[in-house]
């Protein structure tokens, strides 16, 4: 269930990056802190990577960067590959979903 969770999560981020090329994300509170809450899991995805001796965290990189992308859209800094970093999200956060109803069972 906590992976369903986390995937949710992880899709309404991947949704909102992916639509900052499109539409002006300045000012708003959810995206400060979908972006907080996805640096946060990243930072930890790592942290724990890194003591378990695995250097090469992709998810949790790609948690940490759409975090800092995320902060940068609400501060009205974007460009064009925000967009496929939110694509690449929105991939992860479908086999996050995906892996938390197969462990489920």
């Amino acid at each position: 269930m906590f992976m369903i969770i986390l995937g949710i999560i992880d899709m309404i981020a991947g949704a909102m990056l992916s639509l900052s090329g499109l539409i002006s994300l300045a000012g708003n509170g959810w995206v400060f802190w979908f972006g907080v809450i996805s640096l946060l899991k990243g930072l930890y995805s790592i942290l724990t990577a890194m003591a378990a001796q695995f250097y090469f965290d992709v998810m949790g990189i790609i948690d940490l960067l759409v975090g800092i992308f995320l902060l940068m859209s609400f501060y009205n800094i974007t460009n064009g590959f925000f967009v496929y970093i939110g694509i690449v999200m929105l991939l992860k956060a479908a086999y996050t979903i995906v892996m938390g109803v197969v462990a489920a069972k």
